[in-house]
């Protein structure tokens, strides 16, 4: 007989009694805490009043990024559906239709290419960002720790500064 994983008998640490899961948590796999609204509410309120800038800068790149690529891809359907498939039906294609499209897709790949290079620079420049607001963080739990916690956690915050700089 194989081992199935713990005796069905035994109970769940993170369970109350009768099977329900305790104050905080989710039922099923992975369960862990849930994203409390106050402290979401006040970690966005954070990143936004210190780091407006940043903040803003990274959501354009985003909202950027992703508007060039899904207007790339129908501008390309469009054209597949329009000029390429009726021209693979005919015996003699003409090729005018098709050149007007060629030149405004010309035009459109300024749109393409700005997709491309835009996750590019979004991928080196969002973990520059966000290393800078935790050395910022770090730095500030350093100056003015709140807690016992957070006085523990001071050598490590700066062997990472440390090893950041380097």
């Amino acid at each position: 007989m194989s081992k199935q994983g713990p005796d069905h008998n035994q109970q769940n640490p993170v369970m109350k009694q009768g099977g329900k899961p305790g104050p905080g948590m989710r039922p099923g796999p992975g369960m862990g805490p849930k994203a409390d609204k106050a402290t979401m509410k006040r970690l966005f309120g954070y990143i936004a009043g210190t780091y407006r800038i940043q903040f803003i800068l990274v959501l354009l790149c985003i909202v950027i990024s992703s508007v060039a690529s899904v207007s790339s891809s129908l501008f390309l359907k469009t054209l597949i559906d329009k000029y390429i498939n009726p021209m693979l039906l005919e015996a003699s294609p003409v090729f005018s239709g098709l050149a007007k499209a060629i030149l405004k897709m010309a035009q459109e790949n300024a749109r393409y290419m700005v997709g491309v290079f835009m996750p590019t620079t979004t991928t080196y420049t969002v973990p520059w960002i966000q290393i800078n607001k935790i050395i910022a963080y770090m730095q500030k739990v350093i100056d003015n720790p709140i807690d016992n916690l957070e006085r523990m956690l001071i050598p490590y915050f700066k062997e990472f500064i440390n090893t950041c700089i380097k």
